[in-house]
């Protein structure tokens, strides 16, 4: 720690005793503190890096200049580069740095090296920032009495957020995400982490999320535990076309894929993205991002190259035939088989007499890992004229891929 307290330095006797007071007092709290006492910030902090643990400069047998002059040029923490070059020249104190002409250090050392001396200098202001702790969005009640009803439980989570979002609203932030944590009378605890798509302080939005997911909830004990925590976020800002009839409400959206989200899942609301495989329909689940009004009006179409419009020509004359539409997951089938392929599918929510087959298509794909897969895919037509395609993972074992039409 470190305080420069002017030019009177009169009173050795009671800054020390001052400085032993704030390390007792940072002890107290588990804290290690040195403290340095000094007439210029950038002398106060060497001081408090040599103290042991309180340390004032300028009281009598201790001038400044003195002890600058001692201080070893590992003090000032130079760059690794800069030390080396002084060690070769023999320079080991701040005195015998300070000694050598400043213009000539200057051009053959670089400004690091005035900047170091000057950080010691009462004419240069050296600025001071004050680090804050990040600030902790939280609200926690434990009940006089075992809750187990919803409505009582809403009440308080309410009076939660109003007071969550007038502490954001005080330091201009949102909330990103809302982290719900209930405590049970049988000491056990439920967490649940809710991610609001479009960052909010609106308290009945947030309050609309927290509902959806709670009156699905059940607990098997009543609670005696309620804690609500919100991270805060920047606000993400929109805009809309100039001549636009009738505003949209920018929250209905985000509103409504963080309510599906609270219903069914993080893991289930989101924006497929298709994995770097062969493998048919490998794809993951990323959060919904929402694309705004402003992002799409700005973009102009791109002109497309020569090359482009000939392959949209060409790609635009292909006929395209029965889209696939693959189950999630797929259904387990028994197949009956000859030499040619499948005959009939004897299981399943579909079954019958194959009547028409195209195939095998040998898949396969990361045998350089663990992950290997492969398989045989085949299109079949049964007798009442459904067309679906069936794959044998295994031998003698089938799925049910999907179904065309």
């Amino acid at each position: 720690m470190l305080w420069s307290h002017g030019h009177n330095l009169n009173t050795f006797q009671h800054t020390e005793r001052l400085g032993k007071k704030m390390v007792r007092l940072f002890a107290e709290h588990g804290l290690q503190a040195q403290v340095g006492f000094a007439s210029h910030p950038g002398v106060a902090l060497l001081a408090a890096r040599q103290a042991a643990p309180v340390l004032v400069v300028g009281a009598v047998g201790m001038e400044e200049v003195a002890f600058l002059n001692q201080l070893p040029v590992q003090a000032l923490m130079p760059s690794a580069d800069l030390q080396e070059v002084l060690r070769l020249w023999g320079v080991s104190t701040l005195g015998q740095l300070r000694a050598l002409p400043a213009s000539e250090l200057v051009e053959r050392l670089g400004p690091e090296v005035m900047a170091l001396i000057e950080g010691t200098q009462s004419r240069r202001r050296r600025l001071l920032k004050l680090v804050r702790p990040p600030s902790l969005f939280l609200q926690q009640m434990e009940f006089e009495h075992p809750v187990e009803t919803l409505e009582p439980l809403l009440f308080v989570i309410r009076r939660m957020l109003e007071t969550l979002a007038a502490r954001l609203a005080a330091v201009h932030l949102m909330a990103g995400e809302i982290y719900l944590t209930l405590g049970f009378e049988d000491e056990t605890t439920h967490e649940r982490n809710f991610r609001v798509p479009d960052p909010s302080r609106e308290v009945d939005l947030l309050f609309r999320i927290l509902h959806t997911y709670l009156e699905n909830f059940t607990a098997e004990t009543p609670m005696v535990l309620l804690a609500l925590e919100a991270m805060p976020s920047r606000a993400w800002a929109h805009q809309f076309q100039l001549f636009e009839s009738s505003l949209r409400d920018p929250n209905r959206f985000s509103e409504t894929l963080a309510r599906l989200e609270a219903l069914l899942g993080d893991d289930r609301v989101g924006t497929p993205e298709p994995l770097a495989t062969h493998r048919p329909d490998a794809f993951v689940m990323t959060p919904c991002r929402e694309i705004s009004s402003t992002d799409q009006s700005r973009r102009r179409p791109k002109k497309p190259t020569p090359l482009e419009a000939a392959r949209q020509a060409a790609a635009d004359t292909i006929r395209v035939g029965l889209p696939l539409r693959r189950f999630r997951p797929p259904e387990r089938i028994t197949v009956m088989t000859e030499k040619q392929g499948p005959i009939a599918i004897l299981s399943g929510q579909v079954q019958g007499p194959v009547t028409q087959q195209r195939g095998p298509w040998l898949l396969s794909g990361e045998w350089w890992h663990d992950a290997l897969w492969a398989f045989k895919e085949w299109d079949v037509q049964l007798e009442d004229g459904g067309v679906y395609r069936i794959a044998e993972v295994e031998k003698n074992q089938w799925i049910l891929v999907g179904a065309y039409g």
